[in-house]
């Protein structure tokens, strides 16, 4: 059973893990300047994979990762590629804040199933409750759903690949992280290359210095992301953490309104608002019912 020091610990990780996440569709567009679509991605992995292989050396640790966690290992790096594929077409093809809505409108259903049925985790009070209000809150941006353009598929097709991810993080705990993302980043480079030569398109489109000053805090990012990712959901609920991550909806519509002046209609801030309201109360309810077991 996780201390409350670690449960804590793990929901502030997930917190700061969606403000990075708001931040990379910011990012996504000022890389999309210098870079083709798909090959931004190597850029990103590629500068990524550099620092983490420069960790391992620098802290003189092993690249080994155990037998039986290997096509876990494999199977993470996959899945994060495609989040990462899907979630950059998305952005770069509607507005910020739709793009992050599908992503967890994708995610919860997923890591509410994922987590029940397949990690075995308890279905609680608190849980089902903050499920509600996520739910009520996505409610709001429905009509979103009803143009069905490229940038809406996308977004929802990453929400979904996102809940299978952290369910292969969950199943990862105890492996080194910086391994794991070693893993992440190199293999997830070398798929991006493959389906950037099968797809096509372009590689570079004009080489900028502020663009390779962005690639390089993204990569930088990356780690730090990777990080709080494994941490969080080793130490805390999938489901829950999950919500908390939702936040990134609301990060995500001010950083579009601030660097894009995309500002949200009615419903899409109202829902935003109670995606929230639901993260602040599922961490809310998991502290009160680590006290009750104290007592």
């Amino acid at each position: 059973m996780l201390s409350q020091l670690q449960q804590s610990s793990g929901a502030l990780a997930l917190l700061g893990a969606a403000t990075i996440y708001a931040l990379f569709s910011v990012l996504t567009r000022e890389l999309s300047l210098m870079y083709g679509d798909q090959f931004q991605i190597v850029a990103r992995y590629s500068v990524a994979f550099l620092i983490a292989f420069g960790i391992q050396i620098w802290f003189s640790k092993s690249f080994s990762v155990p037998r039986d966690k290997i096509p876990n290992a494999i199977a993470l790096a996959v899945s994060a590629s495609v989040v990462v594929l899907l979630m950059t077409l998305s952005v770069l093809n509607t507005k910020i804040a739709n793009s992050v809505f599908l992503l967890y409108a994708g995610s919860i259903t997923s890591s509410f199933v994922i987590g029940s049925l397949w990690l075995k985790e308890v279905v609680t009070i608190n849980k089902v409750v903050a499920f509600i209000l996520v739910a009520f809150g996505l409610s709001m941006f429905a009509e979103s759903i009803t143009s069905l353009n490229f940038g809406i598929l996308a977004g929802l097709g990453a929400g979904i690949t996102v809940g299978i991810n952290n369910g292969i993080r969950k199943s990862l705990k105890g492996v080194d992280r910086n391994t794991l993302l070693l893993c992440q980043y190199g293999l997830g480079s070398l798929l991006m290359v493959g389906i950037t030569l099968v797809i096509g398109g372009d590689i570079i489109r004009e080489v900028s210095t502020l663009g390779i000053l962005v690639t390089i805090f993204y990569g930088f990012l990356l780690i730090g992301l990777g990080n709080l990712l494994l941490y969080g959901f080793q130490h805390f609920d999938v489901n829950v953490g999950s919500i908390i991550l939702a936040t990134e909806i609301l990060i995500a519509a001010a950083f579009g309104f601030l660097f894009f002046s995309e500002l949200p209609n009615t419903k899409e801030m109202i829902g935003g608002i109670f995606i929230f309201c639901a993260a602040v109360v599922s961490v809310l309810n998991v502290e009160w019912l680590q006290k009750i077991r104290m007592q």
